[in-house]
């Protein structure tokens, strides 16, 4: 027992020499040491010898191993690159196949980073000997897990005879869950990721908004069309009313509407904040064009989820005279696009027939589809399967009764492939993720936190009223900015180091 001990503890302080090492090396020397030195030429001269040998395929495969290994040690060292490459990746993942015309699975690289993220806290956690994990002891994750575990249990539905496209389908939930998992564990560490990540979301969101409205101004660039006019489902969808839907850099006009309202919706938010002039400026300008690239993506749903943003901001905040301020900035300009007289504006058109109600040609659809299928979901509690429904139904579930029958709306595909038992359980878990934001809002008295949890909230409220129309919350790269919303939420360690601070 003592010499496993005796090892353990070797492998422990190698594992921590070895990081140490590396960081200093690659990270703060940038390889100028005489070590980092010696490596790059022992490098280049491997690489002549091989390339010698191999030839130039097996070659360039080679040169494009030392480009991964560095990738991959920079996500395993630092937490927030495994976060932020991936969503950066994203846009690349869904334009390639565009250029291409043809599938490319570069998806997996998110699940492989967040995996390695996990990796991370894993170790980090080991060298440290801290079992506690207590940055995961709060009741969003507490809820979270127990959908999770249901969602396990699906496995055993009965109504489900193959198990490729449940597994297929939670692929994607694993990869959340470890999103999560090492974000809560970076927030403790470093509260200042914070910062960090609301920079990085709003400068990702803008220059996504201003490609959009290029794509507006200045026409689709020609292998986006020749992607469209080649694909006749996509054209269908992105090519209505004599105009095209903008979708940016995303997988769907919907996709980048929802994440354009999300996004500026908290920019306006944060703008209410204690920040300087040039601060509030900034944040106009990019909520603004955030704004007009959600206009220009058409998506209806994004356009309800600006209001309902907006009006739980001002229920957080109606005592503030900043919020009066913007509230009033918004039903001026709200009222303007549905009263004033532009009617030769195909933008301004789409817009008004989101709040037309029952006049809405597609929303009579929606209903439609939902009273038929009603009748299902009361005969069967735990559904009838994950990715049983719509396309995937019809790929891995031919012969199922809800093979191709289209869910449109997260709220409702939950409802038929996990039974209103799951509906209730993810619906709880919404509750309590907005509980929890709301509390954190009243409970701190820093000025900078509050708007950020009021921000935060709000954003994350919109998305989940999105859920009654589209599938809003499972969609890249905005899940994974969701989830990393959630995890700031949901860890109390930012109230507590501004606190501790205030006694020190």
């Amino acid at each position: 027992m003592k010499a496993t001990s005796d090892l353990s503890v070797s492998v422990k302080k190698g594992l921590y020499q070895a990081k140490n090492w590396l960081e200093f090396h690659v990270v703060y020397k940038k390889l100028n040491t005489g070590t980092g030195i010696a490596l790059c030429i022992l490098f280049a001269l491997s690489i002549a010898i091989v390339s010698s040998l191999l030839g130039a395929a097996l070659s360039a495969v080679l040169l494009l191993l030392p480009v991964v290994v560095v990738i991959i040690g920079l996500a395993m060292f630092n937490i927030q690159f495994a976060l932020y490459f991936p969503i950066l990746l994203a846009p690349l993942m869904i334009t390639l196949p565009r250029y291409f015309l043809r599938e490319i699975p570069l998806g997996i690289m998110v699940d492989v980073f967040s995996y390695i993220g996990l990796m991370g806290v894993l170790s980090d956690q080991l060298i440290n000997r801290d079992r506690s994990w207590t940055f995961l002891k709060n009741p969003v994750t507490y809820m979270y897990l127990i959908n999770l575990m249901y969602v396990g249990l699906e496995f055993f539905n009965p109504n489900i005879q193959s198990y490729i496209g449940y597994l297929s389908v939670n692929r994607r939930e694993l990869t959340f869950l470890a999103v999560y998992i090492f974000i809560s564990y970076e927030i403790t560490k470093h509260p200042r990721f914070v910062r960090t990540f609301i920079i990085f979301w709003l400068c990702f969101a803008l220059f996504s908004a201003m490609y959009g409205c290029f794509q507006e101004w200045f026409g689709l660039m020609d292998f986006e069309l020749r992607w469209l006019y080649t694909d006749e489902l996509s054209y269908g969808l992105i090519h209505v009313g004599g105009r095209f839907r903008i979708f940016s850099f995303f997988a769907s006009p919907t996709s980048f509407g929802i994440f354009m309202a999300m996004s500026g919706l908290f920019a306006f938010i944060m703008m209410t904040g204690p920040f300087s002039f040039r601060a509030k400026i900034l944040l106009m300008i990019s909520g603004i064009i955030m704004f007009l690239g959600l206009a220009y993506s058409g998506t209806r749903t994004a356009y309800a989820m600006v209001v309902a943003g907006f009006v739980l901001f001002f229920l957080m905040n109606i005592n503030q005279k900043s919020t009066l301020v913007v509230l009033t900035i918004f039903v001026v300009a709200f009222s303007a696009i549905i009263f004033g007289p532009f009617y030769q504006n195909s933008t301004i058109n789409r817009i008004r027939s989101t709040f037309e109600g029952s006049n809405d040609p597609s929303m009579h659809v929606r209903d439609i589809n939902r009273n038929f299928i009603q009748p299902y979901i009361y005969a069967h509690p735990i559904g009838g399967g994950i990715g049983t429904s719509g396309v995937t139904g019809e790929k891995f579930y031919p012969l199922h009764i809800l093979a191709g029958f289209p869910p449109d709306s997260g709220l409702l595909k939950a409802a038929i492939e996990i039974g209103y038992i799951g509906i209730f359980l993810k619906v709880l878990f919404y509750f309590i993720v907005l509980q929890t934001g709301i509390r954190r809002f009243y409970y701190t008295k820093d000025k900078r936190l509050k708007v950020l949890y009021s921000g935060l909230t709000c954003s994350l409220f919109s998305a989940m009223v999105a859920q009654y129309a589209q599938d809003a919350i499972g969609m890249l790269p905005e899940a994974l900015i969701m989830w990393t919303m959630i995890a700031i939420i949901a860890n109390p360690a930012l109230i507590n180091t501004h606190h501790l601070k205030q006694t020190a």
